[in-house]
């Protein structure tokens, strides 16, 4: 009894497969015709299989995996990543093999770079000398001599049942989209999603459920830089070919609710096998793989974008972080989070030694930036991109004020008796019984409509709680101010609640 229950299930899921293939394709709305997949070439494309292309975020280099070539490194000559770098025609060079320690004897792939281009997620665990240590997900940095060796990245409770898995770092570096076969799967391979949490592990991967995944295979997820587009393929839905590339959108924060995917149609989708569908931060071209008119298995092809493909636009902001008395570059941390949700939208650091930084965001908002460093006041500034509509480039320079030279600055206006007042742009002021120093203390913000403080004017109260702390001698002046919204009557007494909210 139990093998016909078994034989009965293999046919029910072989028959729904088949006329799932059968189906009407959903065809993107408006999609453009005309257009044609173009092979990248000989320099980037062989006899043999090219997959995974991941293009950098200045547009100057493609990364790839490439299988079965004998300058592969180890014996069984798996995937290893190769590189190409941009040239000054418009074509890309000649590719190179990226050698170890990013490659060993297992299959190797860049999972994601970071916007500065100095981090790259990869495929795998590495042990410590570089050779193959598990299945999972590792981080590696740009230094002098070149990638260092991968260190771990911590998925809570990461598994998968399959051999083959995928994963994408969203640009803003803080939402992981994966492919993995795990005991809720719907498939063979489903779609996750994991977050990064405040010790910098990531949460336990979540099913983005049945809308997205089918009883086929769901796989090479691509979330393009507007945190909204997700691309990715499909043997489990009616296509053109045996796995398809099909485009989804975002309808909420909660990341389990998507719009109906739809098929990216035959300009994309041939009658072979289509994947790895990846978009550059401008939005003008994609990469993708596809096993027609290629020279090997697989090879990658670039094709335009239409307005019913292309994702929406994003912003570049671009600075340096330096100390603001001695003008040297800081290593730090910044966080942009949405002014309507207070949702974090990027998550990027300050190289220590130049100070530099870059972050994609989406266009058309306003968001709350943030940026701390160990032993300096954290920074907040709003930044207002809510009315750009096309890719713009922003820079945003940004000085971080030291807490030991706020000390010293008190102990010298003790020494010189001096009186004098500054209001901040939290709109205190630190007050002594003899004096009055300048101190910047950065805004304390709070949910709308509301005395209560958010996430991060409770980091800027612990922050300003322990200088109090060192510092016995200092008191505070608290005021409290809204925005012109409403009755001037309730706007006072919501800014007397905020202050005595902060006096708490």
């Amino acid at each position: 009894m139990k093998k016909i229950i078994s034989y009965t299930l293999i046919l029910w899921t072989f028959c729904t497969l088949a006329l799932g293939q059968n189906s009407p394709i959903n065809l993107v709305e408006n999609a453009q015709t005309g257009m044609k997949k173009e092979n990248l070439g000989s320099s980037i494309n062989s006899g043999f299989s090219e997959t995974a292309p991941l293009i950098s975020p200045d547009g100057k280099m493609l990364f790839f995996s490439r299988g079965g070539h004998p300058h592969n490194i180890g014996d069984s000559k798996q995937q290893d990543i190769w590189y190409a770098e941009l040239q000054k025609d418009g074509t890309w060079g000649a590719a190179k093999n990226i050698g170890s320690p990013l490659n060993n004897d297992a299959p190797n792939y860049v999972a994601s770079i970071s916007p500065d281009g100095k981090a790259m997620l990869v495929g795998n665990l590495y042990k410590p000398d570089g050779s193959y240590g598990g299945s999972g997900m590792s981080i590696t940095y740009l230094t002098e001599r070149g990638w260092a060796i991968p260190k771990p990245v911590i998925i809570r409770n990461y598994y998968t049942n399959a051999t083959e898995v995928s994963y994408r770092l969203s640009i803003g570096q803080n939402v992981l989209l994966l492919s993995l076969a795990r005991d809720d799967s719907f498939g063979s391979n489903d779609l996750y999603v994991s977050f990064i949490l405040p010790d910098s592990t990531w949460s336990e991967p979540k099913n983005l459920g049945s809308l997205i995944n089918t009883l086929g295979e769901e796989s090479a997820p691509f979330l393009a830089a507007d945190n909204t587009t997700l691309y990715f393929a499909s043997n489990g839905r009616p296509g053109y070919g045996e796995t398809d590339v099909f485009i989804t959108h975002r309808l909420d924060d909660t990341w389990m609710n998507w719009s109906e995917p739809q098929n990216l149609g035959p300009e994309v989708n041939g009658k072979g096998t289509d994947l790895h569908y990846t978009i550059s931060v401008d939005g003008d071209f994609a990469y993708t793989v596809s096993t027609e008119h290629s020279f090997g298995d697989k090879d990658i092809f670039r094709i335009a974008t239409s307005a019913a493909t292309k994702p929406k636009p994003v912003v570049l902001v671009y600075g340096k972080v330096s100390d603001d008395q001695t003008q040297l570059p800081l290593g730090s941390s910044i966080e942009f989070a949405s002014e309507t949700n207070n949702q974090l939208q990027a998550l990027v650091g300050s190289d220590a030694k130049d100070g530099s930084f870059k972050a994609f965001l989406p266009a058309g908002q306003k968001y709350q930036l943030k940026a701390s460093a160990q032993g300096y006041a954290v920074f907040q500034e709003l930044l207002d991109v809510s009315e750009t509509n096309a890719y713009r480039e922003v820079e945003m320079n940004i000085q971080l004020a030291s807490l030991q030279k706020m000390v010293a600055q008190k102990e010298v206006s003790k020494q010189e008796n001096l009186q004098q007042t500054t209001h901040t742009a939290t709109d205190k002021v630190y007050t002594s019984t003899n004096y009055r120093t300048d101190l910047y203390v950065p805004s304390v913000f709070f949910d709308p409509n509301t005395a209560q403080i958010d996430n991060y004017g409770q980091e800027t109260l612990a922050q300003v709680l322990d200088f109090l702390v060192d510092n016995p001698t200092f008191v505070i002046e608290i005021q409290g101010h809204t925005d012109n919204v409403g009755s001037t009557t309730d706007n006072n007494t919501l800014s007397e609640q905020r202050a005595l909210q902060i006096k708490q």
